[in-house]
């Protein structure tokens, strides 16, 4: 499963399921440098489950997952602007 953990869409993809008719989540910013950024991530019941308790958590692991990588778009942009 390590092969879908950068973009999990390409697991729907893959599957034949469009990722962008899936329940999940959208995370964007106003970066100073790099302007409007965004990640949107569906919810893949391989790696959120679904919580019996507390349902939104999923949302939270999520919303945590899209934070990341919008920081790791803005790491990349960062070194491309150094070189």
């Amino acid at each position: 499963m390590s092969r879908y953990r950068r973009n999990p869409g390409n697991f729907f993809r893959n599957m034949g399921v469009d990722p962008q008719r899936c329940i999940g989540i959208r995370v964007s910013i106003n970066h100073p440098r790099h302007g409007e950024m965004g990640v949107s991530l569906p919810l893949n019941p391989l790696f959120f489950s679904g919580s019996t308790i507390c349902p939104e958590n999923d949302h939270v692991m999520l919303a945590g997952w899209a934070s990341q990588e919008l920081i790791h778009q803005i790491y990349v942009r960062d070194q491309e602007n150094a070189s």
